[in-house]
């Protein structure tokens, strides 16, 4: 096994599992081809190398023989030309919460819980390098001339990461880099009368003091953590915390900041989307068990509205005057009565369905054009119909309507989702508007065949009638064989009474 070179940026990995070492490489060495990848099995082999290498960064797996995870951490981070090297380790989802502990108090940096995400895999190693580049910038510099620190400046300000300095015990900004002060939009001179507090709104100065303890201590050299920054225009964006306590005369708190505006948005993403599919299942699953429709399309919207973050909405089905004309009858529709008589007509009339015929209104413009139909200002949309007075106000609105094939079928209606709404939660919502269809359709055909059963059994019990009475009216029973003949092909079933050629020639001889 050769050292790694010293120009590039070298990761050790140590298990004692080949299959989980092979796994990991595989992946990181796809993600980062620039980074060198050193395995070990035995972990009393590590000391040695990591002695004489350049280790950028190690993941350790916790439990393994001999010497663990654990163990080997903390001997890495009480030797002096290894301690800065940042320690990811491993563990079991089961096992996580006792190790952890343990793995602060020897120093670890980061952990990993089996089974282990690719994603998150290569998002942390990749903070982990950065933090050592970071690191080795930092203490290159620390035993400099004045030259040299100028060098530094410069060096931070060009970090991509945001690095934010401030002295230890007034807590005021000495130094903040160029990427920091532009993402947080301060100047340098605006940042000096300020302290971390000021652009940290969910710590004060309590909490505060309680994070750093373990620095001032000096029984951590470095804590992680997850808050919010508030820019200098009001809005805010989260953030990763590294936040360390230098040791030179005037002791100054290093802070480098990770903006995980993109992470934290996917993590949303991927739960709103499960959220979605837990949705859809409920859905299905109360219309197998034969729940009450207002159960099924209720359950719907109260989903729909949640997962959109709107206030209030509807689902209906689109039904056809004789004109051909659309209208809609709800499903399912938010109670947002506002006095006494919207109460008691939204009791009388919810259950069963209401009915709207005004297609001049933003829903009616769904239901005419076929179209989905955003309003974000609804009070200056040409398509608005107007509010009776007392209804809550319309701040957006989104309608979509939902189609079977060519038909028109359903549509749903939501209001007042913070921002408005856009063709991306259209997008978002296709799989639960496509159940909606579905659902909507299969009601559609289970009422069918139930009117289309119940005209068979009145014809067969007039059949039956007429067969009892009228014996020697064969032409009659004919007739009523050859509809009950129709009704039964409708629903799928074999003519009971022959053919309908051989009925229809007994019919008229």
């Amino acid at each position: 096994m050769n050292n790694p070179k010293t120009e590039i940026e070298t990761l050790l990995l140590v298990d004692d599992t080949p299959d989980n070492l092979v796994v990991m490489k595989k992946v990181l060495q796809r993600a980062l081809p620039q980074v060198e990848i050193v395995t070990f099995q035995k972990p009393a082999e590590v000391m040695g190398y990591v002695r004489s290498a350049n280790v950028s960064a190690a993941i350790f797996d916790v439990q393994m023989p001999g010497m663990n995870g654990i163990e080997l951490c903390q001997k890495i981070k009480s030797t002096e030309e290894t301690r800065h090297i940042p320690v990811i380790l491993v563990m079991s989802q089961e096992a996580s919460t006792g190790f952890k502990a343990k793995g602060l108090a020897a120093g670890a940096d980061d952990f990993l819980t089996r089974p282990i995400d690719n994603d998150e895999l290569v998002a942390r190693v990749k903070v982990a390098l950065r933090i050592n580049l970071t690191k080795a910038q930092l203490r290159r510099t620390a035993d400099q001339t004045q030259a040299e620190s100028v060098q530094l400046g410069h060096v931070l300000d060009d970090s991509l990461n945001e690095i934010f300095m401030f002295d230890a015990q007034t807590l005021r900004f000495v130094n903040v880099n160029r990427g920091a002060r532009e993402n947080i939009g301060y100047s340098i001179e605006e940042l000096r009368d300020m302290t971390p507090l000021d652009i940290k709104p969910e710590i004060n100065a309590e909490t505060f003091a309680e994070l750093v303890k373990p620095l001032r201590d000096r029984t951590k050299e470095k804590i992680q953590f997850e808050t919010v920054h508030r820019r200098k225009n009001g809005t805010l964006y989260p953030i990763e915390v590294h936040l360390q306590l230098t040791s030179h005369d005037t002791p100054v708190f290093v802070e480098i900041i990770l903006d995980i505006t993109a992470r934290k948005r996917a993590e949303e993403e991927k739960a709103l989307h499960l959220q979605l599919i837990e949705a859809i299942g409920q859905a299905e699953k109360r219309f197998i068990i034969k729940t009450s429709d207002q159960e099924v399309f209720g359950g719907l919207l109260t989903d729909l509205v949640a997962l959109t973050g709107s206030e209030f909405g509807f689902i209906g089905e689109v039904f056809f005057t004789d004109k051909e004309e659309p209208y809609l009858k709800t499903n399912a529709i938010t109670n947002i009565a506002w006095n006494s008589a919207t109460r008691a007509f939204y009791a009388e009339h919810a259950p069963g369905g209401m009915e709207f015929f005004n297609l001049k209104t933003l829903f009616g413009a769904v239901l005419a054009s076929g179209e989905p139909v955003i309003a974000n200002d609804p009070v200056l949309d040409p398509r608005r119909g107007g509010l009776p007075e007392g209804h809550p106000p319309l701040g957006a609105f989104l309608g979509v309507p939902i189609c079977i094939g060519n038909k028109l079928v359903a549509m749903v209606g939501i209001a007042n989702r913070q921002g408005g709404y856009d063709q991306s939660v259209i997008d978002f919502l296709q799989p639960l508007l496509s159940t909606i269809g579905q659902l909507v359709e299969a009601r559609r055909n289970i009422t069918a065949r139930k009117r289309a059963e119940e005209a068979l059994r009145v014809k067969l019990e007039e059949l039956q009638r007429w067969q009892t009475a009228t014996l020697g009216r064969e032409g009659r029973v004919a007739k009523l064989k050859t509809e009950v003949n129709e009704l039964a092909a409708r629903l799928g079933e074999s003519p009971p009474y022959g053919t309908l050629e051989s009925l229809e020639r007994k019919e008229n001889p």
